[in-house]
Parts: structure tokens; C-alpha cells; sequence
């Protein structure tokens, strides 16, 4: 349900459904003299307060039933 409210994209971010994971692409520009690990909260907070919107609108979903980290494929 959540993959199908997400759509494929909001915001900055962009979502794929693989399998049973929904992958997400934040893709705002941070800058270049910010760390790789801040960048990554910074798009992991990004994407977090989509999912929390997704379910504010959603009686369905909560958005405690998920979980947004950072990975590498």
C-alpha cells in the first residue's frame, strides 16, 4: 500500500518498489563541502518526512510500521 501511495516520485525524492523494499533516490543537491555521511541524514530525513506525510493522509498506514536507512546498491 505504501509503495502504491508513494507513487514513483515527491518532492526530491524518486521511489522503485524491489521485492519486498521500496528503494528511494533523494536527489536534492547538497553541498559538496558537506560530509557523505551528512548528506545521507540529510536525504534520510527528507525521505522520512515524506513517508510521514504519506501516512498522515492515509488512515491505513502508520508511519511507525516503517523504517528509512541509508544503503548502498
Amino acid at each position: 500500500m505504501l509503495a502504491e501511495r508513494l507513487g514513483h516520485a515527491r518532492e526530491e525524492a524518486r521511489f522503485e518498489r524491489r521485492s519486498t523494499d521500496i528503494v528511494a533516490t533523494w536527489g536534492e543537491d547538497a553541498p559538496v563541502s558537506m560530509e557523505s555521511d551528512e548528506r545521507e541524514q540529510v536525504g534520510r530525513r527528507a525521505v522520512l518526512g515524506i513517508l510521514e506525510e504519506v501516512c498522515e493522509s492515509s488512515p491505513e498506514l502508520k508511519s511507525d510500521w516503517f523504517a528509512v536507512s541509508t544503503s548502498r546498491y
